[in-house]
């Protein structure tokens, strides 16, 4: 049986629009996106069993140099 950091999803976003949506595996979730240049806010939102059910996370800044690289 998994644990419940094992199941769900977190959805993430960039300067409030939705930006991606992924399945935790290995009590991760990962994604890859190309936001616009200039500081960008990213957030993550988890949604699956337990208590953590609906939590957010702190707003990350993140700089965005020419042709969405981050330093």
């Amino acid at each position: 049986m998994a644990a419940s950091y094992d199941e769900g999803a977190v959805a993430f976003a960039v300067d409030g629009a939705p930006a991606a949506t992924v399945q935790v595996t290995d009590g991760v979730a990962r994604t890859a996106i190309q936001p616009a240049v200039g500081v960008r806010r990213v957030t993550g939102t988890y949604a699956g069993a337990g208590v953590f059910d609906g939590y957010a996370s702190t707003t990350s800044y993140v700089a965005v140099n020419q042709a969405g690289s981050c330093p």
